[in-house]
């Protein structure tokens, strides 16, 4: 027996309860779903009038999920897919504020991919092997690229990265 198609207003408000969506994918979930647009239109003018939905909050929950292990421009990338420019509320000072700068997020994760590597970079003087070290440094800028970080914050991130590791 084929179960009961949901109404919109109830797909909607299941896709919203696993996570934020942005008003443009829910569209198009509900578009994809059979859904006709009148109807769409309908629920996501109540969603909006009851805060179900919100284009700001998917936006700082795109911005903390994403923080940790990507850059700013991925960020902003993703937010773009889903037809929002950033900053999209008054407040994005405070947004960024309360997740770490791009050159803080870089050294995490150089720390974490790259200090082990760096030690089989020193030769029997404790001396970086320079051919070695340029070698993991492409390595690490193509990661961090392709993460959305931006070339400058990479680059003065990996300076100071090897400074404090030269013994």
């Amino acid at each position: 027996m084929r179960a009961k198609k949901l109404s919109v207003t109830a797909k909607a408000v299941s896709y919203l309860s696993h996570r934020e969506h942005s008003q443009t994918e829910l569209v198009g979930k509900l578009t994809r779903a059979g859904y006709n647009t009148e109807e769409i239109t309908q629920t996501m003018n109540w969603l909006d009038q009851n805060n179900l939905q919100s284009n700001d909050r998917f936006a700082h929950s795109v911005l903390r999920r994403r923080a940790s292990n990507f850059g700013n421009r991925a960020i902003e990338h993703e937010l773009q897919n889903h037809d929002l420019s950033w900053p999209i509320v008054d407040h994005t000072e405070v947004v960024y504020s309360e997740i770490e700068p791009e050159p803080t997020r870089i050294q995490r994760w150089l720390e974490h991919k790259y200090t082990e590597f760096l030690r089989t970079c020193l030769n029997d003087s404790n001396q970086l092997d320079k051919n070695k070290v340029f070698d993991l440094k492409i390595k690490a800028f193509r990661a961090l690229s392709r993460r959305g970080f931006a070339q400058n914050n990479i680059h003065n991130t990996w300076k100071a990265f090897i400074d404090e590791f030269v013994p």
